[in-house]
């Protein structure tokens, strides 16, 4: 259930990536409502208040060729 609210496309949100000593230079200029929800280190995205880990290497996989997977 997790990860349903945290990655369906049925609400408007994003999850970006940022570098930390950007992080309030990005903020500021952005005019939606945020929450700093985790941070990237190493190998993984980890999601503190899920909690969620999860390994870089799966998460390029879900991004490079899925559309082409399901149109093959």
């Amino acid at each position: 259930k997790d990860f349903e609210i945290l990655f369906s496309e049925s609400h408007g949100r994003y999850i970006i990536t940022v570098k930390e000593k950007a992080l309030n230079r990005i903020l500021s200029k952005i005019k939606v409502p945020y929450s700093v929800i985790g941070h990237v280190g190493g190998d993984s995205l980890i999601i503190e208040d899920a909690p969620v880990t999860i390994p870089n290497v799966e998460l390029k996989k879900a991004f490079h060729g899925v559309i082409e997977k399901f149109m093959a």
